[in-house]
């Protein structure tokens, strides 16, 4: 069985990152050679181009013009890597919804991507019994000092297994789940602070209704259907909850189908 490259989310603090590829994508190829080398052809200064192939997640959400493996993105993949390293980068698409089956199905048959994404991290454990999945502490260490830096310790550890690094976890930089906003000009115009806490965001929109900063078609709160939209405002009526709470019905339960079990809401 090849060995892989996996990447993946495994954990709170970690998420899917593509920006990783570049930095040890000369430790496999899907042509044969291996360690960064990139050959030559006998009798010829020429370099032998060697290709990667990435997995990634195809989310049927792409603009009209563009796809997965055509976009700003892997434009910029090849303008500032392929053409710097002759190493090619080969964008493989799986459907998000089917990453895991798809992902299977590809390392059954020999035919995964050098570099593989996943957001499971039983999956990367099973590959790594399996022997499917490179070891890659050494690599970390001689060729990305700069990405061990910036990840640390602690994210680095979603991705070992026995005491031995196989999978490269991206950084959660940003650890808050959403974000509301507030139009500051209307606060400005009122003479209002950004409120901080549950009342006084209470007591702003009820301004906003009452005085219509923006005029008589003013929409003191808008949101859509959706959990980012709402779950902020329900949450922000919810107690505090202990950490055994906190992983009990948000972690492993969901924060968004059982949020009328907590106290306050």
């Amino acid at each position: 069985m090849k060995k892989r490259l996996v990447q993946g989310s495994l954990g709170k603090q970690a998420v899917m990152t593509l920006t990783l590829v570049s930095v040890l994508s000369a430790c496999s190829s899907s042509t044969g050679n291996s360690g960064g080398q990139t050959g030559k052809e006998a009798g010829s200064s020429e370099k032998k181009p060697v290709t990667i192939k990435v997995e990634v997640f195809d989310r049927g959400n792409s603009p009209a013009g563009k796809s997965v493996t055509n976009n700003y993105l892997t434009k910029y993949v090849e303008d500032n890597f392929t053409k710097k390293t002759n190493i090619k980068v080969e964008f493989v698409p799986v459907p998000r919804s089917q990453e895991v089956e798809k992902l299977n199905v590809l390392m059954a048959s020999g035919d995964a991507p050098d570099i593989v994404f996943t957001y499971d991290s039983n999956v990367i454990y099973r590959y790594v019994q399996q022997g499917g999945v490179a070891e890659i502490g050494a690599l970390l260490d001689q060729y990305g000092s700069n990405l061990k830096a910036y990840l640390g310790k602690d994210t680095l550890a979603y991705g070992t297994y026995d005491g031995k690094q196989y999978a490269i976890p991206g950084k959660r930089v940003y650890l808050g789940k959403y974000s509301s906003e507030i139009r500051q000009d209307w606060l400005d115009k009122l003479g209002l602070p950004v409120p901080k806490t549950t009342d006084e965001v209470y007591q702003t929109l009820k301004a906003f209704k009452e005085k219509k900063p923006g005029g008589d078609q003013t929409i003191p709160l808008g949101f859509s259907l959706t959990n980012a939209s709402y779950e902020p405002i329900i949450w922000s009526f919810i107690k505090k909850v202990s950490e055994e709470e906190r992983y009990t019905l948000t972690q492993r339960l969901g924060s968004s189908e059982y949020t009328p079990l907590f106290a306050g809401s």
